[in-house]
């Protein structure tokens, strides 16, 4: 609730009841847990960035969540961003030499343009993820973004 300063003072006159909402789903206690990954049947995609200091220090890893998905699972990726932390949706590319992809296109950019940042490799990953179940083409797999934007497999 500290870090909604908007959803935290909503709602709630009574005493008793403690006021504001959380604007974040939760699951159990908080978050997404190897648990909750283990009961889901739908395909998933899990993406984290690899900068990310904000997760609590309990939490499972994306790589734990995504090993928690169920073994029938068989549409299930794992994305994660080099240079990205907890705030990736909102996060562009500001150093020109690392931001224009040496060796192959950044994701989900066209090419011959640098890459312009995590917010736009999640944005990709989820137009290709929701239109084809796939990203970068793959229905399954463990992909690492790196600090040019581009996308290689990590492994099974």
């Amino acid at each position: 609730m500290d870090l909604d300063a908007i959803g935290r003072n909503w709602g709630g006159e009574d005493a008793e009841h403690p006021a504001g909402l959380l604007r974040l789903p939760t699951f159990s206690t908080y978050g997404f847990n190897d648990a909750v990954a283990g009961q889901l049947t739908q395909p998933t995609l899990v993406i984290q960035g690899l900068d990310d200091v904000v997760v609590p220090g309990g939490a499972p890893s994306a790589s734990a969540i995504y090993n928690a998905l169920p073994a029938s699972m068989t549409n299930r990726v794992l994305v994660q961003i080099d240079c990205a932390t907890h705030e990736m949706l909102w996060e562009g590319c500001s150093h020109a030499a690392r931001c224009a992809a040496a060796s192959a296109a950044a994701y989900g950019t066209e090419a011959g343009r640098p890459w312009a940042g995590a917010h736009s490799t999640v944005t990709a990953a989820l137009i290709e993820w929701i239109s084809t179940g796939t990203f970068n083409g793959a229905q399954a797999g463990r992909f690492t973004v790196d600090a040019g934007g581009v996308a290689r497999p990590t492994g099974t």
